[in-house]
């Protein structure tokens, strides 16, 4: 479903008068009676909290599956700035927040509720609005972080560190380029704008491009996306090594699923914590994806097996459809999203085609000398990325 005009205005003039949008298709999650609790919590909070449930498909033309775009669009409409709280509801329910003006950030409470209530989208939504109320959230989350390693007995690093390195540069250890892609920032929000006021798509083959931004504008753009992406993978990356460590492997239990959760979660770690990239991020972000997959798998006794993303950008999620996709050199057939799909078959440009910049224009990473993510497509190529991974000098 595409979250068109109409349907926005509908989101803004809820928020507007209760503070709440919850989308009739998700009656079924969150009940009437939760909703009608929201709306209380809601009321009582100071703090201005502003709840938008409705899921952002991959294939939205808009966003993208990404619900933090969708919230800064609602932002930059209204004008009203407080704590924001959309829903990622594309695989394992989770509260994605954003926060505007002097509003706390509510990334705390959020990765409690995720932890606390599991799969349960209007449950975490009123653990987070408690939590930010009470502005115990931070507390929370380290009493729940020390439960974790008094329980566990494990040794594993429970936060990846920071970057320590730029966003671009020369190689070291893996690529060190910058990343051009839809994130919530003031330019995104400011295109996603212009195509609701009916702005032409660019068109062609996947290589070409409609129009090129100044090198200030892209610098701008890549500096708020490296820091969104980085808080992004830090916090998957942190999320998966908690659950690992709450997990109790049974009998049921399949051992190589479980090797393959311990093998992803353990890349995607590493790469954060030595020198590296935003393309690095993307590449620790697919990791951290699959390594979630793979201990789903291992506690349901079920065998893994990856899941090849988008070929055109892993972070719109699997790839459904196989597409031929023509370039200099002929054309290959790939994986790609839903939305990727149709428009390369229509032989328009597909949005949010994953982008590094480098000398101060953005190419395709397709295009680019970046390994290993450029031969193995982020895994759409070739699926066995820990293989590749351990084997890279």
């Amino acid at each position: 479903m595409s979250i068109d005009d109409a349907t926005l205005a509908q989101i803004e003039a809820a928020l507007g008068s209760s503070g709440l949008y919850v989308d009739p298709s998700l009656n079924g999650q969150i009940s009437p009676q939760v909703q009608a609790q929201l709306r209380t919590e809601i009321a009582k909070i100071p703090t201005p909290i502003y709840v938008v449930a409705i899921k952002v498909g991959y294939d939205d033309p808009l966003y993208s599956g990404r619900p933090g775009l969708l919230l800064g669009t609602i932002h930059s409409d209204t004008g009203k700035d407080g704590v924001y709280l959309g829903t990622e509801l594309n695989g394992e329910p989770a509260v994605r927040p954003q926060s505007f003006g002097s509003a706390p950030d509510a990334f705390y409470a959020t990765a409690v509720a995720r932890t606390t209530d599991p799969g349960d989208i209007g449950k975490q939504l009123l653990k987070t609005i408690e939590l930010v109320r009470t502005g115990t959230g931070k507390q929370e989350y380290d009493r729940l972080q020390a439960g974790d390693a008094s329980t566990s007995g494990s040794t594993r690093s429970s936060a990846p560190g920071s970057s320590g390195g730029e966003s671009t540069g020369a190689v070291v250890g893996f690529s060190l380029v910058g990343v051009l892609v839809l994130v919530l920032a003031a330019v995104a929000v400011a295109i996603v704008r212009g195509r609701r006021r009916g702005a032409a798509p660019g068109s062609g083959h996947v290589t070409d491009r409609p129009f090129e931004l100044p090198r200030s504008v892209l610098s701008t753009i890549r500096a708020t996306q490296d820091r969104q992406l980085e808080k992004r993978a830090n916090n998957e990356v942190l999320a998966l090594g908690e659950r690992i460590d709450a997990t109790e492997i049974t009998t049921r239990a399949d051992s190589a699923s479980w090797q393959a959760a311990l093998d992803h979660y353990d890349l995607a770690r590493r790469i954060l914590e030595r020198r590296h990239s935003a393309a690095d991020v993307v590449g620790s972000i697919v990791l951290t994806e699959r390594g979630e997959a793979a201990l789903s798998a291992a506690v349901r006794g079920a065998s893994y097996e990856p899941v090849r993303p988008c070929y055109l950008n892993p972070l719109h999620g699997p790839g459904v459809r196989s597409t031929i996709l023509k370039g200099d050199h002929g054309g290959m057939e790939v994986p790609m999203c839903a939305a990727c799909s149709r428009d390369v078959t229509a032989g328009r440009e597909p949005r949010g085609v994953l982008d590094f910049v480098t000398r101060g224009k953005p190419r395709h990473y397709f295009d680019l000398d970046v390994e290993p993510w450029r031969s193995t497509g982020y895994g759409a190529l070739d699926p066995d990325l820990v293989t590749k991974l351990f084997t890279q000098p």
